[in-house]
């Protein structure tokens, strides 16, 4: 379901890889202006999500990461 989500609002991800958690879908982080990867990791099963490179990037509720 997440990944037709980012599918259909055409945002890029990765599933697998160097930052990739088990269980996670990675996005570039939003937040932050300039990452050059996919640094923002989604939990599949909780929708907790946060970035790699900036800890304050993050939260439980996935629906603030949509808005």
């Amino acid at each position: 379901m997440l990944e037709q989500l980012l599918k259909s609002k055409q945002i890029q991800y990765v599933t697998s890889g160097h930052n990739v958690k088990k269980g996670n879908i990675n996005i570039s982080c939003p937040l932050c202006k300039d990452d050059p990867s996919q640094h923002l990791g989604i939990d599949v099963k909780t929708g907790y999500w946060g970035c790699w490179r900036d800890k304050r990037h993050g939260h439980r509720d996935l629906n603030k990461l949509l808005i």
